[in-house]
């Protein structure tokens, strides 16, 4: 990442006005200018792949063929990249190009919007080391707003504000650097904390307010001492309180010390070597303030610090006037005034292009807003076109899916028509079966009649005429025999009584189906020889009578078949109401039989014809010499429609 080190100490030396100091913002230590976040850039890699690159004779001031890189998969990249290099050699005008044409590729593909702010950032530190301030300020701002922008950008939004609170430091707007520095959110980061807090200082210094000046610079140094982390920034800006407060021994004592560290950068070598110059210069030690500031300029040139130079030669033009060497004296002056006319004569050349390569751009937008205009009349023209066969399509797609609703409410109404006829039949049907089933009960009830009143009347009389007889020959040899008639004109009286009752069973007028079942059981299992397991589960009062009466029905004949047939001892019936069904389980332990041959049985029969009457199913699982379980199951929404 591209941070300009905005606190580092020069020493501008304005002839006539010996000794006077500005102090100037650094950003917090540790960052480089590379986008990626790498350590270094690899632009003069990239450079060397190219003919214009020639590092002995570097580049004019005119702008190198950028075209170059744009057939490079990471064009914007190494923009970037190359700009940097330019910058870190002191070529600043070559490296603003770069980042101009960087900016461009920002704007026109969108994905890389996020970007703008590192390019805006780096853009205004070449500025600032140009001397152009408030170019600087404005590239600041709006590297600010792109960064809050696009918080995923490279570079972050405290960065910026102390770039911006340096650059507004040398504008001489104070409360307004401060400002930005209050900003700040430092959170736990150290590095950030004591840069916040030289900064600070560095304003305060800069506004002759020493004293506080010297307490910001001091708990800078605090902060970083205990995280034991370098901070020579601050180290540089005490020794300027130390010297300017007339303490030079204490300033040169932490110069010294700061000129041993290994990893000091060479604009910090700088700063201190131009201090401890001008020290020296005020105490008369003039060969060390020589020795010092001779150093600190062949650096300066070294790492093309043109503002740096300036001062130097400054310095080094009043040295020498004080000693009495007017001649080495004039000599730096020369050389500071060619720098100054350069410097000054580089802004102009640089503001020109800038403003030609703004014109070029705008004739290049004016361009392409023409061209655009023809393309959007003919996307307008084509729009129209897509628009009425659009059109016509949805109107093909509606009258189709009109078609398909009719097909679907036709056959949806023929479906409807099915489901009524087949309702209507199954109603018939309901009907039919309602009516068979008041036959059969009136036949019944004709049956029973006549065998009560009829064959049971006769069986009556015939004993009455036999007692009669009885009676009258008390002594007759048959009167053995006549008893075993009478016995059995009475057995056949009760069976037939049963037979009767069996076949109107008014019991179901006066007690539940329940209970109706139990004392069907009881009588005909009197003499107890069957052990009955009878169980009803669930709710039966909604059965109507006409259902009632056929399940009853149905479990007569099933007990009558195990009491008959089965030569069981042991019978389990189940009645069971449960959700939307009725069913019937009865299990016995009688011998079985074959089920090919159930329906030679009557009894077997008539129970399938009286289920299937019901719309129910029945299931039989048997075979000889194993147990018979019939298990029969019920609708009840069928049961209630035949009732």
């Amino acid at each position: 990442m591209k941070i300009v080190l905005l606190l580092a100490l020069s020493f501008f030396f304005v002839p006539g006005t010996k000794g006077q100091t500005e102090t100037i913002f650094y950003d917090h230590p540790g960052n480089s200018r590379n986008i990626a976040g790498q350590p270094g850039i690899e632009a003069r890699n990239v450079l060397q792949s190219f003919p214009i690159y020639n590092e002995k004779q570097p580049f004019s001031g005119r702008p190198a063929p950028l075209n170059i890189f744009y057939h490079t998969r990471n064009a914007l990249q190494q923009l970037i990249d190359t700009g940097n290099y330019f910058s870190e050699k002191g070529l600043n005008e070559q490296a603003l190009n770069y980042y101009n044409e960087a900016l461009k590729i920002c704007y026109y593909h969108p994905d890389y919007l996020s970007t703008l702010a590192v390019v805006y950032n780096n853009m205004a530190i070449s500025f600032d080391a140009l001397g152009n301030y408030r170019s600087a300020a404005t590239a600041f701002t709006d590297a600010l707003t792109f960064a809050e922008r696009y918080p995923s950008s490279k570079i972050s939004k405290s960065e910026i504000l102390q770039n911006l609170a340096g650059i507004f430091t040398k504008l001489g707007q104070y409360d307004k650097a401060s400002s930005y520095l209050d900003n700040i959110e430092a959170g736990a980061d150290w590095n950030l904390q004591a840069a916040v807090l030289n900064n600070k200082g560095a304003i305060e210094t800069t506004r002759q307010r020493l004293e506080a000046g010297k307490r910001y610079f001091e708990a800078s140094l605090l902060i970083t001492r205990q995280h034991k982390i370098t901070n020579p920034e601050a180290e540089l800006n005490l020794a300027n309180i130390y010297f300017l407060q007339q303490e030079p021994g204490k300033a040169i004592s932490l110069l010294t010390d700061l000129m041993q560290q290994n990893n000091l950068s060479g604009d910090n070598k700088i700063a201190a070597a131009l201090l401890l110059g001008q020290i020296f210069k005020r105490r008369k030690q003039y060969e060390s303030a020589k020795s010092y500031l001779l150093e600190a300029l062949k650096k300066s040139k070294e790492l093309n610090l043109a503002e740096k130079q300036l001062k130097l030669e400054a310095e080094l033009a009043g040295l020498y006037e004080q000693t009495g060497d007017f001649e080495q004296s004039l000599s730096h002056q020369k050389a500071y005034n060619l720098l100054k006319d350069s410097m000054d004569n580089k802004e102009i050349s640089l503001n020109i292009n800038l403003l030609e390569t703004a014109y070029r751009t705008a004739e290049k937008d004016k361009a392409l807003l023409q061209q655009k205009l023809q393309l959007a009349e003919q996307d307008n023209f084509l729009k129209k076109k897509n628009n009425y066969i659009i059109i016509a399509f949805v109107l093909v797609i509606i009258l189709g899916i009109l078609l398909l609703l009719l097909v679907k409410q036709s056959r949806q109404k023929q479906t409807i028509f099915n489901k009524q006829i087949g309702l209507y039949q199954q109603q018939q049907a309901i009907e039919e079966l309602k009516a068979i089933i008041k036959g059969e009960e009136q036949e019944r009830e004709r049956l029973a009649r006549n065998l009560h009143d009829g064959i049971g009347g006769m069986l009556v009389a015939a004993k009455l005429n036999l007692g009669a007889v009885k009676e009258v020959y008390p002594q007759h040899p048959a009167k053995a025999k006549i008893d075993d008639v009478m016995n059995l004109l009475q057995n056949t009286s009760s069976e037939i009584r049963r037979t009767a009752h069996n076949l109107m069973p008014e019991i179901l007028t006066r007690t539940s189906l329940q209970d109706a079942i139990e004392i069907y059981c009881d009588e005909l299992n009197a003499n107890g020889s069957l052990d009955m397991d009878i169980q009803f589960q669930g709710d039966f009062a909604w059965l109507q009578n006409s259902a009632e009466l056929l399940i009853y029905r149905i479990i007569q004949e099933l007990v009558q078949n195990v009491v008959k047939h089965a030569g069981a001892d042991y019978m389990a019936l189940l009645l069971r109401a449960y959700n939307q069904e009725l069913s019937i389980t009865i299990e016995d332990n009688g011998i079985g039989f074959e089920q090919k041959e159930q329906h030679q049985g009557f009894g077997l029969y008539s129970l399938r014809q009286r289920v299937a009457a019901l719309r129910g199913e029945i299931s039989i699982m048997s075979a000889p010499g194993r147990n018979t379980t019939i298990f029969i199951v019920f609708d009840k929404e069928k049961l209630i429609a035949l009732s």
